[in-house]
Parts: C-alpha cells; structure tokens; sequence
C-alpha cells in the first residue's frame, strides 16, 4: 500500500508515519496484523470529530456574520454529517488505503460510508496531532471550505421558515398550529391549502404541492407578518 501516494493526494506529509497508519486501520484488522498493528482509528475519530466541528464552527462565525446561530448549526450539520465526509473520502480515494480484515473487505467495507467518514475525521485528528492546530485547520479547509460554501448557499435557496416560526413562537410563548383546510387534485399531486392559527387566531393561509410545501409557504407568510 503506497502511503506516500495518499500523502500526495491529501497534500500533506506526515513527520509521524504512524499517526497516519493508525488513522487507516479498521479494528477488524488488528486480529489480522500478527501484533504490528496495536491501535485503530477509533480513538482518533473521536477526536477528529471534535476538531472538524471546532473548524467548521470557526469558519462560519468568521465569515457569514448575518447568519445566525440556529442556522449555523444546521448548515454545519450538513456538512460535518456522514454524506459529507464520505464525499471526500470519495475523491481522495480514501478507501483502497484502509487496513482491514479480508472478511471486512469482501464485504464491500472499503466502500462503507460509515466507515469512510469515520476514517477521513481519524485522518483529520492525525494531522492535527502531526502538526499543530493552525495546520489542520487549513488541511481540513482544503477539502472542505466548498462543501461549507455550497451548505450556505443551498441554505439560501431553501429557507426552513416553519423552523424559524416555530422558535420564534417558542420564545415569545406563543400558540402555533397548522391546520389542512383544503385538499385538491389526484394523490400524486395534490395541492394543500393550509392555515396557520396563531394564539388562536387563523392568521394566514397558503398553498402548495404537498402538504409540507404549503406549511412551508404559510410559515413565511406568517414570518412575514411578524416582521421576522
């Protein structure tokens, strides 16, 4: 297995061969190693998770300051979730390095994504610990600022209104309730007219295909309303 290869592609060499090499190891293969391998990436997940989300945290506080913190949390979400890393871990090709069983192996565990997330934050940990703080921070954002940037931008486009009415109400102390007040068209598109009632008031009412459209429309009418 030719770790200087992965090192060319990730961008970044390691002084501490073994920090790598353990990132890459899956507990299968420990049984398998004969004792040269004493350690899986387990430990440096963990770590790696809490890193990844320092750094994304990081970077969206510094440059999206109009966003707030409930939005924050869920772009990060986004990208700090399993989909996310198992992108990465895709285009590096992360998968043909994992040391693991052959049973683990034939299993298709290369091309887990549990485990290909898992071992991209382990990689992340690995530097860090390789390097210093400053210098993971800028290797995770090498292979992660567009995914932030794309989360931020889809977050624009598809705005959760009913999220937002619904904290805002819980904050004031206020009733909120939708109700279906009208259903049309045949089942595979059917279009919901609903209504929002607000301390017990109907306040507004909207449309749209699908019942989880028309909540959403009704939401940013009502936000609309409360000037939120």
């Amino acid at each position: 297995m030719n770790l200087n290869e992965l090192e060319r592609k990730i961008r970044y060499t390691f002084k501490d061969r073994k920090l790598l090499t353990t990132a890459l190891t899956h507990r299968s293969f420990l049984n398998e190693s004969h004792g040269k391998s004493k350690e899986s990436y387990d430990r440096l997940e963990f770590l790696g998770d809490a890193i990844l989300e320092a750094v994304s945290s990081d970077y969206l506080y510094k440059n999206y300051p109009l966003i707030d913190e409930g939005k924050m949390s869920k772009i990060r979400a986004v990208v700090v979730c399993e989909a996310g890393l198992f992108a990465i871990a895709e285009k590096i090709g992360l998968g043909e390095y994992i040391f693991m069983s052959k049973g683990e192996e034939m299993s298709g565990g290369k091309n887990k994504p549990s485990i290909l997330s898992d071992v991209t934050e382990a990689v992340f940990a690995a530097v860090y610990l390789d390097s210093d703080f400053d210098t993971a921070q800028r290797f995770i954002l090498y292979h992660l600022e567009d995914s932030i940037k794309n989360a931020v931008k889809n977050s624009d486009n598809n705005p959760d209104y009913k999220s937002r009415l619904h904290e805002y109400a819980t904050s004031h102390g206020d009733k909120l309730n939708y109700v279906v007040i009208r259903e049309d068209g045949p089942e595979h598109e059917k279009v919901f007219t609903v209504a929002i009632n607000y301390n017990g008031k109907q306040e507004v009412t909207a449309q749209g295909l699908g019942k989880k459209k028309a909540e959403q429309q009704a939401a940013m009418l009502m936000l609309k309303k409360l000037n939120r």
